[in-house]
């Protein structure tokens, strides 16, 4: 029997219910566990990304899901906080289009220059599961579908980061 692929093994993963660490090795693996956290919230989703990587969340099913996300309540939180603009700026992205769009739904922020930068990449849904980086410009990591602790840990990192960060008014009208 051949061994199963990450896509299958994602199919079977609950956020809230399975506690098995996923390794993450490449920008696929990534991409395929952030739809999948993404698609599965409900209540949050935090986005912490050095330049909101284009591979992983430039992607029209994360997109469509952030967006679910957002419309799906009032009380529905989805905050990105990024360092550097400069890919986002040329290329434009779908999360900053969402985020103009919805601006009471979607917040972004990005990280000022004087502010010790976060090294870290991470995503975490409904305050549960979560996507980790040790280091935001490679891709190996590990995500977990249910780590209450670790995720918290998480959003308090972002929560701390989130509170000295501004909005990008270069990212409000993006063409």
């Amino acid at each position: 029997m051949s061994p199963q692929t990450l896509e299958q093994r994602l199919a079977r993963k609950k956020l809230g219910e399975h506690r098995t660490q996923i390794l993450l090795h490449d920008r696929d693996d990534n991409r395929l566990v952030a739809a999948a956290l993404a698609t599965q919230a409900r209540r949050s989703l935090y986005i912490a990304s050095w330049d909101l990587d284009p591979y992983v969340y430039d992607q029209p099913d994360f997109v469509q899901s952030v967006s679910a996300l957002a419309r799906s309540s009032r009380y529905a939180d989805v905050r990105i906080l990024i360092r550097d603009n400069g890919i986002i700026l040329k290329q434009g992205h779908g999360l900053v289009r969402l985020y103009q769009r919805i601006p009471s739904r979607v917040q972004l922020r990005r990280q000022v220059e004087d502010m010790e930068p976060m090294t870290e990449a991470f995503l975490v849904a409904d305050q549960d599961g979560y996507l980790h980086r040790r280091l935001a410009d490679r891709y190996d990591g590990e995500a977990r579908f249910h780590a209450l602790r670790r995720a918290r840990e998480l959003v308090t990192l972002f929560k701390q980061a989130w509170e000295q960060s501004l909005p990008d008014p270069s990212l409000r009208r993006l063409t």
